[in-house]
Order: C-alpha cells, then sequence, then structure tokens
C-alpha cells in the first residue's frame, strides 16, 4: 500500500472532488462525453471509489458506502444547477454503481495483495 501523508491524502481528495463538482457546473463537461455519457460517468465514479478508500481506508468499510452514495446526489444537484436540466436518477445510479464498484475493487486488490 502507498503510505501518503495525512495532508497528501486530504489534498489528493479534495482535488479530485473539487474536479468532479467544477465538472459539474459545466456543461461543454457533460457533451464532450457523446456517446460515452454512461460509461464515463461509471468510470469517473469507480475512480472516486477507489480513490477514496485508499486516501481514507482507516474508515469503517460502512462510511465509505455512505460517502459513495452521498457524492453521487451532490453532483447531480450541482448539475441542475450548472447544466440547467431535470434531476437524472439513472446517472445517480450509475454513479452509485461506479463508485462502490470502486470501493469493493480498492478491498479486493487490498486483501489479494497483503498475501505478498
Amino acid at each position: 500500500m502507498i503510505d501518503f501523508s495525512s495532508a497528501r491524502r486530504g489534498l489528493l481528495v479534495g482535488a479530485m472532488l473539487a474536479g468532479l463538482f467544477i465538472g459539474a457546473f459545466i456543461p461543454a463537461v457533460g457533451k464532450a462525453a457523446g456517446p460515452w455519457h454512461i460509461e464515463l460517468h461509471f468510470l469517473a465514479f469507480a475512480l472516486v471509489g477507489s480513490v477514496l478508500t485508499a486516501c481514507l481506508w482507516r474508515l469503517h468499510w460502512y462510511w465509505h458506502g455512505i460517502i459513495i452514495v452521498v457524492i453521487p446526489v451532490i453532483h447531480e444537484i450541482c448539475e441542475i444547477w450548472g447544466h440547467h436540466h431535470g434531476l437524472e436518477v439513472m446517472d445517480i445510479i450509475i454513479d452509485i454503481g461506479g463508485g462502490l464498484t470502486g470501493v469493493i475493487a480498492w478491498y479486493a486488490m487490498k486483501k489479494f495483495t497483503a498475501k505478498y
């Protein structure tokens, strides 16, 4: 496991979330995805889930799950204001699925690499 200091972990999580939420206010970001919109939502939040879990690894697993459910909801609210569209429940479901996949992937990687 990479050993980051607390300040670096906080900076990494903060920068990642800042980029995610700033992008929610820029309509061109959503339009640039084109036909890959769903896949990029899933991949982005899988990355969020794995980075968040890696950086905040001392939290209990259920906190990772709670955070990964809350972040997509807040992100979608920001998109409603930034992109001026209605609530996209499917995006929230995809984002939560991607985030939980990232969390589970990190825990699986930790479990399987701990042996070596």
